[in-house]
């Protein structure tokens, strides 16, 4: 189902742009809708805190010049807001994939033979390192622009 619904917009879109453009354009969609999705379902204050939290933690051991055994409950504290931050972007963070997920149901479809490169070695030839180098480069450059935790 989503191959075909893929394929009945990217056909749309090839009267007007080429192949190169159009999966240009759905690798940024796809890794901006991503951020986005992020963005929107995650508690970025939450997270902003636990940063903060840990950043401070890091510190303080930084500058401990006690025994390790000292430090224990210091590393400890490390450890725990880690795990708090994980738990709470974990949920947000795969629902972000499936934008991702979707799109390559698609792009599989429609590029399973399309070369993006005309030079280089085989597996840089595949449409699939184009597609994850330019949405990757869209979310990075989106969580960026946009602030996003």
């Amino acid at each position: 189902m989503i191959g075909e619904l893929f394929q009945a917009v990217d056909a749309g879109f090839a009267s007007l742009l080429g192949e190169h453009a159009r999966l240009t354009l759905w690798a940024v969609a796809s890794g901006v809708a991503s951020m986005l999705l992020y963005k929107f379902t995650s508690p970025q204050q939450r997270i902003r805190e636990l940063d903060v939290e840990a950043a401070g933690i890091r510190r303080a051991l930084a500058t401990h010049e006690g025994e390790f055994g000292e430090a224990l409950p210091l590393i400890r504290s490390n450890l725990a807001v880690s795990l708090k931050r994980l738990r709470v972007a974990l949920a947000p963070s795969l629902l972000a994939g499936l934008p991702i997920i979707a799109c390559l149901i698609g792009l599989d479809a429609a590029y399973s033979e399309f070369e993006f490169s005309p030079w280089g070695p085989p597996w840089l030839k595949w449409w699939l390192v184009g597609y994850l180098l330019v949405g990757s480069a869209a979310a990075l450059l989106t969580k960026f622009a946009l602030r996003i935790k």
